[in-house]
């Protein structure tokens, strides 16, 4: 999705989402903040000196947070908070179906900070444990679960491209349920290789057991999506091998809505509209369950770097 094509205030909420919860308001601070505003103002009224896909201008904006402020991971409590309401969640609820597990899943997408934006209190979890007694009531924009099921049922090979931590936990559920009646399959997980906002990490899913069932692998990068010029070479064999891939959230939207790519599926709760030819726009506060066909035809396809021919 093309950087303009947001609207503009979302570009400034997360700027001052994370400079409040980094903790570091003082008045040389809030004066970067406010230089920071103004320069993104004016490349987005001017659509020019900025990199026209989103996901790679909030990776770089992201990034110069945490140079500026020279902070290591201010969403660390928030990660642990939002750790320990998933396994509440999932001590006290049961999913009837697989169909139930995959709603869970786009459910747990809320557990997402950096895009907040009521900054009364950054601390709240946007999730109540209620809502999942509900999941199977869930209101898709797109519902191409089914289709998601049947492909999972059948893959040899399945990439997943976690989001938050939290969320995770439903993830890792799913990826369970999915081996329970595709016991051949192999999965790989891909955490972020450092911080950024509350993303999964590969040493939070080291630190939360997944290694025992899947293999674990680095992003390379801790941009969000999966940049062609970014990922490590394990990531780009291991997306050249699946033959299914799954992607949470939006940011993976975002990203992968450039190619063509009929192995993805997403599974996302989006903060904000998305806007695309072959979707339609995307409203936000809206559910997706959507195979990568659906906008993908006629665009380029993804080739890391390092696989190029």
């Amino acid at each position: 999705m093309k950087s303009w094509d947001r609207e503009e205030h979302t570009h400034f909420d997360v700027i001052a989402h994370f400079f409040k919860l980094a903790e570091r308001l003082d008045p040389k601070h809030r004066a970067i903040q406010q230089e920071l505003e103004r320069y993104m103002r004016l490349r987005l009224r001017d659509r020019r000196w900025m990199p026209e896909d989103i996901t790679r201008l909030h990776s770089e904006w992201y990034r110069e947070f945490y140079r500026v402020l020279g902070v290591e991971d201010p969403y660390r409590e928030l990660k642990r908070r939002s750790t320990n309401f998933a396994r509440d969640v999932l001590e006290d609820v049961k999913f009837s179906s697989l169909r139930e597990v995959v709603l869970a899943s786009a459910l747990a997408n809320k557990l997402d900070f950096g895009t907040r934006l009521d900054l009364g209190d950054e601390t709240q979890l946007p999730l109540t444990r209620e809502e999942f007694d509900r999941v199977g009531d869930l209101d898709l924009f797109i519902d191409e679960t089914n289709l998601l099921i049947e492909r999972a049922a059948h893959a040899s090979r399945v990439l997943y491209l976690p989001d938050n931590c939290g969320e995770i936990a439903f993830d890792r559920l799913l990826i369970r349920r999915i081996s329970e009646i595709n016991p051949a399959c192999q999965f790989t997980v891909a955490g972020k290789s450092s911080p950024m906002i509350n993303d999964v990490t590969l040493d939070e899913l080291r630190k939360l057991g997944f290694g025992e069932s899947v293999e674990l692998i680095s992003t390379g990068t801790n941009s969000f999506g999966a940049p062609e010029s970014e990922v490590s070479l394990g990531f780009a064999r291991a997306f050249e091998d699946a033959d299914l891939v799954i992607a949470k959230g939006q940011a993976h939207l975002e990203f992968w809505i450039r190619f063509d790519e009929p192995r993805l599926f997403h599974i996302a709760y989006t903060k904000f509209p998305i806007h695309d030819a072959g979707t339609g726009r995307i409203p936000d506060a809206a559910f997706v369950v959507l195979h990568a066909e659906r906008y993908g035809k006629g665009k380029p396809a993804y080739q890391p770097r390092m696989l190029r021919r």
